[in-house]
Order: structure tokens, then C-alpha cells, then sequence
């Protein structure tokens, strides 16, 4: 594996499982330390032995992304162990598979919260880190820039992504800091198989035809990651990469 990752510091949140451990491994294997954020800390702990038995790095921080103490405890632990990072990872992210006529306000709320404000907030805590060259790949999703029934406020979370991750790719140009999100379509992941479970066979079989080269795996999604967060995505800002088996053609 092409070590380009060889001495940078990446943070990886939402890393306990489904994408978000996948596209730590795939920047550890790459050369990454690779600092994994998530509340689980118990699949955080194995996850960190995992990469190290393969010969990687990392190093597992609990965090709980909606809490502000908590993601400013973060920011402080990672000035103090490393200094900078190259590399910031929003993966943390919650689905709602509710009709909107039967959507809870509250519900609907703790996902915004979840998917886009905690998204800014870490941003936010981690920009004075952030240095020349840096970069930030966001997690979005075809259903964000397509919509899909049944999902309404989590495609409209992802749309407001979409549109965040534009925004601060032009605040942050100034400090040559890039900014992309990285969209998927279906995902075999724990998240995508609580989604399918309330879907019909023939629903399931639909959506799967949707998808012409068939669902996708984390792999897919990590791959993209780690191609948006390393120099050879190095003019590109501001863009949202569609990872989507053909979902949205």
C-alpha cells in the first residue's frame, strides 16, 4: 500500500464501526496515525488493536460529538499529544427512517444536531489545528443530493452538508485549507442494514436495482476519503464527491 499518509495525523470521528472504521483502516494502512472518535469506547479500544496488529497506528479518544465540553476536551487532547493534524474526518452521523407525517420535532432536531451542527462544531474546535495544506472530507449522501421517501430529514441533513462543506471551502481557502464531502449511496453497514429492515423485500429489491453496480462497501467510501484527503486531491475544494454505484445517473 502506498504509504502517502507516512507522518500525517488524521482524526477520524464516528470511527466505532460501518464506514467510519473502515476509513481508519484504510489511512493507517496508508501511514496514517490515525486518532479514532467515537463514544463506544470499548469498540474504539479493539478497533485501535486492530490497526496496531496490522502494523498501523492509532490511538482511540472517546468523544460524544453533540457535547461541547466533550469535543473541546478533544481538541485539547490532540493540540497536547501531536500539535497539528493534517486530515479531519466528519463521519459521525445518525439515520431517521420516519415518514414526516408521523416525525417527532424532537427526533428531527437530534438529527440535525447530530449530522450537521455537532459536524460544524468539531470543525470549528479543530481549525486552529488545521494548518496550511490541511484538509476536511465531510460525510454526505446521495439521498442529499437526490431525496428519497421516508427520509426526508436525514436527505435534508445531508443536503445541509452538501451546502456547508461549499460554504467553508471558501472561508477556509484563505489558509489553503480544502474542504470536500464525500456522498455514498446504500452501504453494506449496520446503519444501512437497520434502514433495509424496514423496508419491504420487494422495496429492498427495488433500491438494490437503483444502485447499477449493485450496493457498495465501507472500502468503496474509505478509498474516496483517503483520495480527497491526500495531495493528489490537492486543487480540489469545495466538492462534493458522489461514491454511489450509479445511484444518482
Amino acid at each position: 500500500m502506498d504509504q502517502q499518509y507516512s507522518g500525517k495525523v488524521v482524526v477520524v470521528t464516528g470511527a466505532s464501526s460501518g464506514i467510519g472504521s473502515e476509513i481508519a483502516r484504510e489511512l493507517a494502512r496508508r501511514g496514517a496515525s490515525v486518532i479514532l472518535v467515537a463514544r463506544r469506547e470499548d469498540r474504539l479500544a479493539q478497533l485501535s488493536e486492530e490497526i496496531s496488529g496490522e502494523g498501523g497506528q492509532a490511538l482511540a479518544m472517546p468523544c460524544d460529538v453533540t457535547d461541547d465540553q466533550s469535543v473541546n476536551a478533544l481538541a485539547k487532547a490532540v493540540r497536547e499529544a501531536f500539535g497539528r493534524i493534517h486530515l479531519l474526518v466528519n463521519n459521525a452521523g445518525r439515520e431517521l427512517t420516519v415518514p414526516l407525517a408521523v416525525m417527532k420535532p424532537a427526533a428531527a432536531r437530534e438529527l440535525l444536531d447530530v449530522n450537521v451542527v455537532a459536524m460544524a462544531e468539531v470543525t470549528r474546535c479543530f481549525l486552529s489545528l488545521l494548518k496550511r495544506g490541511a484538509a476536511v472530507v465531510n460525510m454526505a449522501s446521495a439521498g442529499g443530493l437526490r431525496g428519497a421517501a421516508g427520509l426526508s430529514m436525514y436527505c435534508a441533513s445531508k443536503g445541509a452538508v452538501i451546502s456547508l462543506t461549499r460554504s467553508l471551502a471558501k472561508e477556509l481557502a484563505a489558509q489553503a485549507i480544502r474542504v470536500n464531502a464525500v456522498a455514498p449511496g446504500m452501504i453494506k453497514t449496520e446503519m444501512a442494514d437497520r434502514m433495509l429492515q424496514k423496508l419491504k423485500p420487494d422495496q429492498v429489491a427495488e433500491l438494490e436495482a437503483a444502485h447499477p453496480l449493485g450496493f457498495g462497501t465501507p472500502q468503496d467510501v474509505a478509498r474516496a476519503v483517503a483520495f480527497l484527503g491526500s495531495e493528489d486531491a490537492s486543487w480540489i475544494t469545495g466538492h462534493t464527491l458522489v461514491v454511489d454505484g450509479g445511484f444518482t445517473a
